[in-house]
């Protein structure tokens, strides 16, 4: 039955082909620092508006020249730049608090457009209880996920939902239950958790309405130039109105009369010669609201008809309206457009911006007939389609290449001379055939007629001759202004391609003109591909100046047009010695680097130097040989190989196949079976298997047949580079069905004669993925090894055991004990970022002897101590002996670590001091962590609590009064039961030291505030002062240690030493920089390091220590929260009671706080994060909020070590 007024039933074929649809408009977004390498990346969702324009939220687009911005499809690796399209949005408020922060839209430009993935808009506002569709990236994931819900509440700024999000979904578009079509964004969730948010598409147009690109958007979806407000305060019908108002439908003539509106005024006139008008600048309100698009009495700019302004313009001079206008100046990119046309002519195009010519689209209608030698908008139109091929092109070369001077004089030599046939370009894919042809053409005159025809479009076929022609036919529309397409229909092909080769030689009588047939790969699949030439020959024998390009992965044999043999030109890749000097251009200076990237090359591929370098950029130089062949395989060549299956009915059978090594017929039968097309026999679909070159290797003679090496076994052999790109996706998609896959292989090479090596290997290949290594060494041979020596990269992520033995077999030379640890460790690390922690102990133990200098200890002692077994660590590491330079600057560190296990800080500290000074480390930041780490060292949270909490029972204590002065500690409340002074009464700030030679005068100064702060124990801070004193070798602590030692004493001597740091170091300078930094930009995510160190300025709290950006560090706390929320509390039990007691403590104006704790830990949830602390609309800054911070913060000294050691910190 109909539950409700109406059906719900949806057909699923119409409901796929929505999502699909919509799918394709979807986009995740992710922002970088251009200038740290190792800093990943922060994730959110954004979507199309139109073909080139996306939204986002405002918060990923603070204005920083240091931020990168990419999108990328679900599950695709190749990113497209992103730009502002407004270099300054409108500014908000810092503080994350704000809702401007969450909720506002604004619009970046893609460098490569995706057309038709726009999303439609809808009319109509959200219903409660109707259902929404949330496509986002959750979590920063690669693949795009869905979440269904129901609208709980509607509001005219607000959209309420239980639809499912996490982080990295902010952004999402919000999808109606019909239709998908957009009703909103996705801004974040509530400080309840209970419900989502997000803004409603009224609102979000309204945003989008102050940039510069709103003509495009209105352009795209017929949208008019209205407010989102003002339109009404009933939440459903309001919104309803205004964007079924905003949304243009055929437009009406004007209502009244020129004679009776008095349009003809000077007023009216002035206001149609300015792009938008203040109304009461130029007069009163009312008389030009009825002229205007939206007559909105609370905005300051109204933009005034089009019909209206048609009406008012004509029948005028230049002359008459350049008077009218003024010689006022205006930055408005419309304005200055309108000014120009006013000038008078000339207005040739090529001085026209790119971001102007949509205005000028817009302007030309209005002063037709009016400006003599205006462009038309066909004219308008054909420039911004030839600049948009011009880009495309500018695109595919941003990262020039080294090393193809020779091809491109090779093809300009070509392309001059005539008697020449077509050029044949081909390679391997990633070779960079369509780059070389882009440069070429970008070397060209730009009024060089261009017809580029890609394969990969679907809508492009070799053997039809009509779909030819209509790509053809569109790329001339664009580009020749006097061009008449031709009726296009399958009989009278040749008359159309006659017509056309009929106008290309009017154009081609003093230039030549070029056509490019790129991916042509794809058209071999067409058994009668070969009746493209036919066409081309027609449209040549008319126009013998039209130059023809081939572009492939595989030669094209016996062509020929107009009876010229085509030339061919086999790319190839860079030499070394421009690969390597490329690199060294592009910053990468290292030479072992170089070497490791040539080594991965692929013979110089430049595609596959360009994703290394971007890996290096992105990533450092650390396993490189590791991660840049997992790159390689896991994205570009999985996507553009196994995606250019052509035979679609063969997708399943060939991703099956990529398990295998070698394919023949009877496999096909026997292991393949059960995805064999229904439509096809077994020999038909093996055939058609081996004309699909993108997926097997080709052999002699052009033949897609590859015999195996030891004898003719007729079988295919599956492209390597693609199966070892495609087996980890295939296991993450299907991890069962590959097993199976692997199982029948086994079974059918069992009842094979495996006396012939090929079967041999190949049998141990699936032995050694089924974990069988038994069996594998029962059939080893070692003429076997020949054939697998790189088949250890298809065996599964945890096959370790696997792994080594195959590598131990066919790789003499790792026979030595350094030569396996230095593997292992690159293995340990690759792991590890990977997220495959728990390898780490199963490598470890692959062998137990270790080298003098092994790097391994340092993995040995990190493991037990990981473990909690402590003696173990401690007796490794003592037995280890001495190693050099970074490997034992390494053990010096993890032994630290170990000594504060073992309730030794003051070890730990003289372990830190050995390893102290930028000398000593090749990255700043980690030198600024070890001063991090010792600093830490001086606080004691729990102490400070256990004496917060006896002052707070018993009569004051005036012992502890003496020793304890209230600037020494900090939590806030002992701090006031010590007698500490609101920051209300302190009225100067103390700014940290600029440079070294200003130490000594700041210690001055810090030691005349401590004094002050000091109350009753002045004299125990006036007997130790802070000072400066360069080598901090020697602290000896005010109070000697022990177990007389009371911990008000303790406390203290703690406090001097972390003062005394402080005045002897640039801490507080390099440490609050990183806020400075944060604060400009709020879209970078802090690694584990990062906050670490940012936090332990927490520590120096009891002092008003001014900071950049913040007055004190509650306030910089604050201001950081988006950058510090991502790191994970995950706090102990011990941490939990220590929350709960300092908690009790706090007084009336802090009990916000509390209740948000209080909620938090009866939540029953273990995955909280600092996120829950830091994010919320009622969060403000606080004293306890900042101890709560440095208590939960990563610890500088555990991320260090994880960050020498490559480790993941969620180990």
């Amino acid at each position: 039955m109909i539950l409700g007024q109406q059906s719900r039933i949806v057909s699923m074929d119409v409901f796929q082909a929505g999502l699909q649809k919509a799918a394709q408009g979807v986009l995740l977004f992710l922002s970088r620092d251009a200038e740290s390498s190792s800093r990943g990346p922060t994730y959110a969702t954004t979507w199309l508006i139109t073909d080139t324009l996306v939204v986002v939220p405002r918060y990923v687009l603070l204005p920083h020249e240091k931020v990168v911005f990419s999108v990328r499809r679900s599950g695709d690796t190749t990113e497209t730049i992103a730009t502002p399209v407004d270099p300054s949005p409108p500014s908000y408020a810092v503080d994350a608090n704000t809702d401007s922060f969450h909720k506002s839209a604004v619009l970046l430009r893609l460098a490569q457009p995706m057309p038709g993935c726009a999303l439609p808009l809808e009319t109509a506002s959200a219903l409660s209880d109707h259902t929404l569709f949330l496509l986002h990236f959750s979590g920063g994931m690669d693949s795009m996920k869905i979440s269904v819900g129901r609208f709980v509440g509607v509001s005219s700024d607000t959209l309420e939902y239980d639809a499912d999000s996490m982080a990295g979904s902010s952004g999402a578009p919000i999808f109606s239950e019909s239709g998908w079509t957009v009703l909103g964004m996705h801004t974040g969730s509530g400080e309840s958790r209970s419900s989502n948010y997000g803004r409603p598409l009224a609102l979000v147009l309204e945003d989008l309405r102050q940039s510069s690109a709103w003509p495009e958007i209105a352009a795209h979806h017929r949208l008019a130039n209205v407010s989102a407000t003002g339109q009404g305060t009933e939440a459903g019908p309001a919104m309803s109105r205004a964007l079924e108002s905003t949304i243009v439908q055929p437009s009406y003539a004007m209502m009244v009369e020129t004679s009776s509106t008095g349009a003809s005024k000077p007023e009216l006139l002035a206001a149609a010669l300015r792009w938008t008008f203040d109304p009461d600048v130029l007069g009163r309100r009312e008389q030009y609201a009825p002229f205007v698009i939206d007559a909105d009495e609370s905005s300051r700019q109204w933009v005034l008809e089009d019909d209206t302004r048609r009406e008012l313009l004509q029948g005028r001079t230049l002359t008459e309206l350049r008077r009218v206008r003024g010689k006022e100046k205006s930055e408005n990119p419309g304005q200055e457009v309108i000014d120009k046309i006013l000038q008078g002519p000339p207005y040739p195009m090529s001085k026209i911006a790119d971001a102007a010519l949509p205005y000028w689209l817009q302007a030309v209608r209005w002063f037709k007939g009016i400006a003599p030698g205006l462009p038309t908008v066909a004219t308008i139109n054909r420039e911004l389609g030839r600049r948009r091929v011009r880009g495309d092109l500018r695109v595919l070369t941003k990262d020039k290449v080294r090393g193809r001077k020779t091809e491109l004089e090779h093809v300009q030599a070509w392309f001059e001379n005539t008697r020449k046939g077509p050029l044949v370009i081909s390679g391997l894919g990633g070779i960079g055939k369509s780059t070389l042809i882009a440069q070429f053409v970008l070397d060209q005159p730009e009024k060089m007629l261009l017809l580029w025809l890609d394969f990969d479009r679907s809508d492009l076929s070799p053997d039809d001759a009509v779909s030819i022609l209509k790509v053809i036919v569109e790329q001339m529309k664009v580009q020749l202004a006097n061009f008449v397409a031709p009726t296009l229909n399958e009989n009278e092909w040749k008359q159309a391609a006659a017509a056309i080769g009929k106008q290309l030689k009017a154009e081609t009588r003093e230039e030549l003109a070029l056509m490019v047939l790129d991916g042509f790969e794809i058209a071999q699949h067409e058994k009668r591909h070969d009746e493209i030439w036919d066409v081309l020959n027609v449209i040549m024998a008319a126009a013998p100046r039209v130059r023809v390009i081939v572009s492939g992965r595989a030669p094209v044999h016996g062509l020929k047009l107009k009876n010229k043999a085509a030339v061919p030109l086999a790319l190839k890749g860079m030499t070394e010695k421009d690969a390597k000097l490329w690199l060294k251009q592009s910053g990468v200076e290292d030479e072992k680097v170089h070497d490791q990237v040539w080594k991965n090359s692929k013979n110089g591929v430049p595609l596959v130097l360009k994703l290394a370098l971007r890996l290096i950029r992105e990533g450092g130089t650390e396993d490189l040989a590791n991660t840049l062949p997992q790159k390689l395989v896991e994205g570009f060549l999985y996507r553009r190989i196994l995606n250019r299956v052509v035979d679609d009915r063969l997708k399943p059978l060939a991703k099956d196949a990529l398990v295998l090594r070698n394919v023949t017929e009877n496999m096909v039968a026997e292991i393949l079976y059960d995805r064999l097309p229904q439509e096809l026999t077994t020999q038909t679909a093996f055939a058609e298997l081996a004309r699909e070159m993108a997926l097997i290797s080709p052999g002699m003679g052009g033949s897609a047949i590859q015999l195996t090496q030891d004898s003719d076994t007729g079988a295919l052999q599956v492209r390597p580079e693609v199966r070892t790109a495609s087996l980890r996706l295939l296991e993450m998609d299907d991890a069962p069905r590959v097993r199976e896959i692997d199982q029948r292989a086994v079974a059918w090479y069992e009842q094979q004669d495996l006396s012939e090596t090929s079967y041999r290997a190949d049998v141990i290949y699936h032995y050694l993925r089924l974990g069988r290594i038994a069996d594998a060494e029962r059939l080893w041979r070692p003429d076997c090894g020949r054939l697998l020596k790189y088949a250890e990269e298809d065996l599964q992520e945890d096959a370790t055991v696997e792994r080594e033995w195959l590598r131990f077999k066919v790789t003499e030379s790792e026979n030595s004990l350094e030569s396996w640890e230095e593997e292992a460790v690159k293995r340990i690390r690759g792991h590890q970022r990977r997220g495959l922690v728990r390898s780490l102990g199963q490598i470890l133990s692959e062998r137990t002897d270790r080298s003098t200098g092994s790097p391994l200890v340092f993995y040995d002692v990190w493991q037990e101590w990981q473990n909690g077994r402590l003696p173990e660590a401690r007796r490794i590491l003592d037995s280890a002996g001495s190693a050099d330079g970074e490997i034992q600057r390494n053990r010096t560190l993890l032994a630290a670590l170990v000594a504060v296990g073992e309730g030794k800080p003051q070890a730990a500290d003289k372990l830190l001091l050995q390893i102290q000074g930028e000398k000593k480390w090749r990255d700043p930041i980690e030198a600024l962590a070890v001063m991090a780490a010792r600093i830490r060292l001086t606080v004691d949270l729990e102490k400070e609590l256990d004496v917060a909490e006896q002052l707070g029972q018993v009569p004051m204590d005036k012992a502890v009064t003496r020793h304890l002065p209230p600037c020494d500690v900090i939590f806030s409340e002992l701090s006031k039961l010590l007698g500490r002074k609101s920051r209300a009464e302190t009225t100067h700030f103390l700014w940290p030291p600029e440079t070294v030679d200003e130490l000594p005068e700041f210690a001055m100064q810090l030691q005349k505030r401590r004094m002050a702060a000091s109350g009753l124990g002045l004299s125990i801070a006036k007997k130790y002062p802070v000072v400066r004193n360069a080598n901090l070798r020697s602290l000896a602590q005010p109070f000697p240690g022990g177990t007389g030692i009371t911990p008000s004493k303790d406390l203290f001597n703690k406090a001097w030493k972390r003062w005394m740091l402080s005045a002897n170091s640039m801490f507080l300078r390099d440490a609050s920089e990183l806020g400075a930094t944060s604060s400009a930009t709020q879209t970078m995510m802090w690694r584990n390091i990062e906050a670490s160190i940012f936090t332990t300025l927490v520590a120096f709290r009891g002092i008003d220590i001014g900071f950049r950006n913040s007055n004190n560090i509650d306030e910089a706390v604050m201001k950081n929260s988006y950058a510090l929320a991502r790191n994970p509390a995950r706090p102990s039990d011990k941490t939990l009671e220590l929350i709960k007691r300092a908690s009790a403590l706090l007084p009336a104006s802090e009990q916000w706080l509390k209740r948000r704790i209080e909620a938090i830990l009866t939540s029953d949830r273990n995955d909280w994060t600092l996120s829950d602390l830091l994010i919320g609309t009622k969060v403000k800054a606080s004293p306890f909020l900042s101890w709560l911070v440095l208590l939960l913060a990563p610890d500088p000294l555990q991320a260090l070590c994880e960050r020498v050691g490559g480790l993941n910190p969620n180990s």
